[in-house]
């Protein structure tokens, strides 16, 4: 019973954290595309 318990609770802490790093991941993206666009429409004006 505990041993079932501790391996749904790893599963669902390694989902977590693997959902954390995957959305730390799009934000970096993200904020990286914001970057260049203001790059870009610095550079067109």
């Amino acid at each position: 019973m505990i041993e079932l318990f501790l391996k749904r609770f790893f599963t669902i802490e390694t989902l977590k954290n693997n959902t954390i790093s995957l959305f730390k991941k799009l934000e970096c993206r993200i904020s990286f595309k914001e970057v260049i666009n203001s790059v870009w429409n610095s550079r067109n004006l």
